[in-house]
């Protein structure tokens, strides 16, 4: 029963260190993590983009640089650098 359960924890926290460049399109997820500069974590905590905040990938740009995503009813466009240092759940 424990390596069960030792096996489920290891799913459990695979699942949940998914990074929002990984993510299905249209479908809802919140945000763990930002691992960036406090400059830039500022910045997108102003655009509504911090830790507890929904948000939905949307699309990715013909050349693959950019993410559209959904926050709090209003869509913006993500580097697809900036979207890999996102962690979601």
């Amino acid at each position: 029963a424990a390596l069960f359960l030792s096996n489920i924890a290891i799913i459990n926290s695979y699942i949940s260190d998914m990074k929002l460049s990984e993510c299905e399109f249209n479908k809802k997820y919140v945000i763990k993590s930002i691992k960036a500069a406090d400059k830039l974590l500022k910045r997108l905590a102003e655009l509504g983009i911090a830790a507890g905040a929904e948000i939905t990938p949307l699309k990715l740009s013909p050349l693959k640089s950019s993410l559209l995503v959904s926050v709090y009813r209003y869509r913006l466009s993500l580097r697809s650098d900036l979207a890999e240092k996102i962690e979601v759940e």
